[in-house]
């Protein structure tokens, strides 16, 4: 994350915290975020949340909220099932084997998994 984002979601996290304990529960978590990021994974909080192995119903500190977003930075807000899925997607469409798939390929792919 940029310097300025970690600034902006640490200020999001510390109005979160209304106790001050230094943790936020799970379900404020989407009011970190830029609105922009919340919409993209709003329906994978949990999943996002169990892949930074965090426990559902656990209170999250800073630190937890800043590795989720640095997994969702490093994936492209995908899960680690929907990188797996795309991998495999890639492998099977990858006739050749050599690594890359051209444009046609690419287009039976997406197709495959129903873009």
């Amino acid at each position: 994350l940029q310097v300025e984002e970690l600034a902006e979601l640490h200020a999001r996290f510390r109005l979160a915290d209304n106790d001050q304990d230094g943790a936020v529960i799970e379900g404020e978590f989407l009011s970190l975020l830029p609105d922009n990021v919340a919409l993209l994974i709003c329906g994978k909080v949990r999943t996002l949340l169990s892949d930074a192995q965090i426990q559902t119903g656990q209170l999250l500190s800073f630190d937890d909220v800043f590795d989720v977003l640095s997994l969702c930075r490093t994936t492209s807000n995908f899960t680690n099932f929907e990188v797996a899925e795309l991998k495999e997607a890639f492998r099977t469409f990858d006739a050749d084997n050599s690594g890359k798939i051209d444009v046609l390929e690419m287009v039976g792919m997406l197709l495959y998994m129903g873009f």
